[in-house]
């Protein structure tokens, strides 16, 4: 069974938004404290085999995440693409145990604590190297990557993200299905999901 390295990605720069969206309130609260808050849970619920780290760009995020025991990386070039932020978050990650990182984006509000919890149980046990969630949209977040292809992870640059990593390694990559919704990302002010 793998340890699970649970990472928020949270450095972006949001231009197509025009703002800091991470900050803008969804649902009376702040866009990244959904998916946040249910890491902690997961934590809470998994103490022994899961680690939490955030990479942001703010301090604070990067604050509350360190009050709520994330480890937080400060990434003062988010200019150089998501990749910057998968570097950051794998540094130094080498033990000899079982293990995944497992990538979560802060702009995807709707994505339900029951989803997590049922996708990183998934990870845990997955005979297949990687775990990519997927809608009738298409794959997107999260996906967990076993440790073996950290290596490559690392050697992603600009804005090149898990994708293509997955993309390479098609026959080493399992589907876990959720719904539009919870995969939505927010790029734009006002942009609202609705419940199907």
């Amino acid at each position: 069974m793998r340890h699970l390295l649970l990472i928020l990605m949270a450095a972006g720069d949001a231009k197509r938004y025009g703002e800091n969206k991470l900050m803008v309130e969804i649902d009376g609260k702040p866009m990244f404290r959904h998916v946040l808050d249910h890491l902690v849970r997961y934590k809470d619920e998994n103490e022994e085999d899961t680690e939490l780290v955030v990479v942001s760009q703010f301090d604070e995020i990067l604050n509350l995440a360190k009050d709520m025991r994330f480890t937080a990386i400060k990434n003062d070039r988010p200019q150089d693409g998501i990749s910057k932020t998968i570097i950051l978050s794998l540094e130094g990650r080498e033990q000899d145990r079982e293990e995944a990182g497992v990538f979560f984006t802060a702009d995807q509000p709707y994505l339900t604590y029951e989803t997590i919890r049922a996708f990183l149980d998934r990870a845990k046990v997955e005979e297949k190297g990687i775990l990519s969630a997927r809608s009738p949209k298409g794959m997107g977040n999260p996906v967990s990557f076993d440790k073996k292809y950290y290596a490559e992870l690392r050697q992603l640059t600009k804005d090149q993200g898990g994708r293509l990593v997955a993309l390479e390694h098609e026959d080493d990559t399992a589907w876990f299905e959720a719904s539009d919704r919870e995969m939505s990302d927010i790029d734009r002010p006002g942009e609202v999901v609705p419940k199907a």
